[in-house]
């Protein structure tokens, strides 16, 4: 399935319905380095509540750039037991 990514602001945490999303809860949200911004992970065919044409929306190969970067903490990850399958072969 299709995956869209969103960066958002912090403050905008408390809107997430985190079953809309393919985080489980706060401690999974990659956060920026500043601590100001998150990036959400959807499935690209429902955009979740708490989008916002605000906000840039993102492919998974527009995404990779943005958190490689320096403004970015590294990736939350999963144990190796609960690795799920890279949304890559699905894009676009």
């Amino acid at each position: 399935m299709k995956k869209k990514y969103l960066i958002i602001p912090v403050s905008k945490i408390q809107n997430i319905n985190f079953d809309e999303i393919d985080a489980g809860s706060v401690e999974e949200l990659r956060l920026s380095l500043d601590e100001q911004w998150t990036v959400i992970r959807y499935n690209a065919d429902q955009r979740p509540s708490v989008y916002s044409s605000d906000y840039n929306e993102y492919t998974h190969s527009e995404i990779l750039p943005i958190m490689f970067g320096d403004e970015w903490s590294p990736p939350f990850v999963l144990p190796e037991d609960e690795i799920i399958e890279n949304d890559i072969s699905s894009e676009e």
